[in-house]
């Protein structure tokens, strides 16, 4: 639904909207309507859930409503627009006790409103998941009352205290009892402590928790970000937080974002994080970091033990030596996977900044080098200042620099690597494998060389517009010719290994020739076995026409005379044919092989 902003000259004429608004909310709510996710008390705004409650009766339906509906996951509550003595007489507390469904709650203000709904969430504490505070205060007990929240909500996951504008910069320690209470908790993955006045002390107090050995929290995301003009100096924020790096804390994603730390606070950063081996992700943008502390960073990401996945530099001073800078960093990196350079005055002067990247994502300088190259890196913000009259280099440049990164984001490395060979190597020179050893010792390379075609096979198999797989054939070939046309003694037999290989041949023909002779025996066997048949049958034939008398003979007549003739005759010519078969194959055997027809 869209939002309509009341005004308090609009109060009276919209007054009958909002009693709509908040019958429609109390309808849903009471009904458990599974669409309704979030409800927000007391805004300024006419919104889906949103409901403005003006004595005790309606906070109380509000809170039966709530306490009885499983499907509400959300609360938001504009604490300075609330009723305090009306909220006091109602039961609205009740029912946000009773409630097992909401497991975020989004306050505007503390006040003593809001340190009532607090206390509600430390008796009802086993869904809760994620408490946000916005321009809230501090004094007065509501750090206080944060603090208790916190540690009663042991499922607590993420916390956020955003533009708690009373925050005196100079004794930043209201925010001791909060820290403290975050020490032991068991489930926190994320705190943030966004827009806030935060000086030394309460960079302090939080780097003692996050070095902490005993601190609970494990793969911490920390937000420090948008300090207000408070630090004259934002690369004090990094120097207070380095025992937090040195000692390597459990940060798995760290924001430091518009703190305005600089080079030098860059250059402290890095110092801090050489030895971190568990920080995944790193916000810096709009921190005015320029080409000094690209080099700074640089070093960072060519340290073996940086473990960063994202790293975000937009927004503000580099150019494009920082940007080169930054690629070299990159050349032996296998973790970075997402690089932000947005926003940067980064020119691109004779395409040097897109060559680097080229570069560092494909060396093309040798097979060796092509292989080494950054297979990782797969994505890659740069908005360039572009030169009309470099428009067409520029273009060849950056759809080669594409083709690159979008090859980087397979997840076969291997494969990626051998891809890019394929590309940039036509012809794959073998003579680096005869420099090592003798003959012998570089011929057990072939083999190697031979599967690592096969896989090449494979590797390209999924390139739509690609020839390689076409060639792979030819090239494994030409790599089997370098071989041997480099040691040709082992491909070549001598006399002696010729004798061998013809009396080899002579003997594979020997047995072959007793192999037949062997089947003709067989064949002979047969062939009399059927001959003594037929012999028999005549024979039956004549006893029986033998025992026949005269009268009996006279009947049978010729046609038995005939059918007993071509008996004799069919056998006369199966033995023919047999004996003739016979002959030819033993011709075979005998005749040398020029004179065989």
């Amino acid at each position: 639904m869209d939002s309509d902003t009341v005004s308090d000259g609009d109060r009276q004429k919209l007054h009958p909207m909002r009693i709509r608004n908040n019958q429609e909310t109390l309808r849903r709510v009471f009904s458990n309507d599974e669409t309704l996710l979030k409800v927000t008390i007391d805004t300024t705004n006419i919104l889906e859930g949103s409901f403005t409650a003006t004595d005790a009766d309606e906070y109380s339906q509000l809170g039966a409503a709530i306490g009885t509906n499983t499907h509400i996951t959300k609360l938001t509550i504009d604490v300075n627009r609330l009723e305090l003595d009306s909220l006091k007489k109602s039961d609205f507390l009740d029912g946000l006790k009773r409630n097992s469904s909401i497991n975020r709650l989004e306050m505007v203000g503390i006040g003593s409103a809001g340190r009532l709904v607090l206390q509600a969430y430390e008796e009802n504490n086993a869904h809760l998941t994620h408490l946000s505070i916005r321009c809230g205060e501090l004094h007065n007990g509501g750090n206080t009352a944060i603090a208790s929240t916190v540690r009663s909500c042991t499922n607590l996951r993420e916390i956020r205290l955003n533009d708690m504008r009373d925050i005196d910069y100079k004794t930043d320690d209201q925010l001791l009892p909060i820290i403290e209470s975050i020490r032991n908790h068991p489930s926190l993955k994320k705190f943030s402590l966004h827009e806030n006045s935060i000086c030394y002390i309460g960079c302090q107090m939080t780097a003692t928790l996050l070095v902490d050995p005993n601190c609970n929290p494990q793969n911490l995301t920390f937000e420090l970000t948008e300090t207000v003009d408070s630090i004259s100096n934002g690369g004090s924020i990094v120097k207070q937080l380095l025992p937090t790096f040195l000692g390597g804390a459990n940060l798995q994603k760290l924001f430091l974002y518009e703190n305005k730390i600089g080079d030098e606070g860059a250059t402290y950063l890095v110092n801090g994080l050489r030895n971190n081996t568990k920080l995944q992700e790193l916000e810096l943008y709009g921190n005015s970091i320029g080409n000094i502390g690209c080099e700074a960073i640089a070093t960072l990401l060519s340290n073996p033990n940086c473990n960063l996945q994202k790293l975000s530099l937009s927004q503000k001073d580099i150019g494009d030596q920082g940007a080169i800078t930054l690629a070299n960093g990159l050349t032996n990196n296998i973790k970075l996977q997402k690089l932000d350079l947005g926003d940067n005055p980064i020119n691109n002067i004779d395409n040097a900044v897109v060559e680097a990247f080229s570069r560092v994502l494909c060396n093309t300088s040798s097979v060796s080098s092509t292989y080494s190259s950054n297979h990782t890196l797969k994505e890659l913000d740069i908005n360039l200042v572009i030169d009309p009259r470099s428009m067409r280099n520029l273009n060849v440049a950056w759809l080669q620099l594409e083709y690159l990164r979008k090859l980087n984001g397979s997840t076969n490395k291997s494969h990626i690597a051998i891809k890019k060979i394929f590309k940039c190597h036509p012809n794959i020179d073998m003579e680096q494998l005869f420099e090592f050893g003798t003959e012998d010792e570089s011929l057990k390379a072939l083999p190697y060389v031979v599967d690592w075609f096969e896989k090449a096979k494979v590797a390209v198999a999924d390139e739509e517009d690609s020839k390689e797989g076409c060639n792979i054939r030819q090239r494994k070939l030409t790599a089997i010719y370098q071989f041997a046309r480099f040691m040709p003694l082992l491909f070549v037999p001598s006399p002696t290994d010729m004798l061998q290989i013809r009396i080899d041949a002579q003997k594979r023909h020997m047995d072959k020739l007793e192999r037949e002779v062997n089947a003709l025996k067989i064949d002979n066997g047969l062939f009399r076995e059927q001959v003594e048949k037929l012999e028999k049958d005549i024979a039956m034939k004549d006893a029986k026409i033998s025992s026949m008398t005269t009268k009996d003979k006279e009947m049978l007549g010729d046609e038995q005379l005939i059918a007993n003739s071509k008996l004799e005759r069919n056998m006369d010519e199966q033995r023919s044919f047999r004996w003739r078969e016979i002959l030819q194959r033993r011709m075979r055997l005998t005749w040398p092989r020029s004179k065989r027809s």
